[in-house]
């Protein structure tokens, strides 16, 4: 696949230089400009998707405030919406914080 393109880039090329190669330097140029601008701007689009996406969670305590106040979040596991298993998850985590505490 890779030689198959190599290949045809290049014929394309020699094509194109012996019908004008003023379009050939201009192509030579405004083409990979074309590339990186539309890398870089998958790369924001991925980056802004990934920070819009899902929330930050570096501990048991954000998880927590998450679950309990679950504003601007897309999907949320229904077990965190029973009272049972919300009261199971906060006995946990209050376990949890003793332990840390030590």
């Amino acid at each position: 696949d890779v030689l198959e393109n190599a290949s045809s880039i290049v014929s394309n090329v020699a094509l194109l230089i012996t019908k004008s190669s003023r379009l050939t330097m201009v192509l030579g140029v405004l083409l990979p400009l074309r590339l990186l601008a539309t890398n870089g701007l998958d790369r924001l689009r991925r980056y802004a998707s990934a920070k819009t996406s899902s929330p930050s969670i570096n501990n048991t305590r954000d998880l927590w405030t998450i679950l309990v106040n679950p504003v601007g979040v897309r999907t949320l596991r229904i077990f965190a919406r029973e009272p049972i298993d919300t009261a199971i998850f906060s006995q946990g985590l209050k376990a949890r914080d003793r332990f840390e505490d030590r």
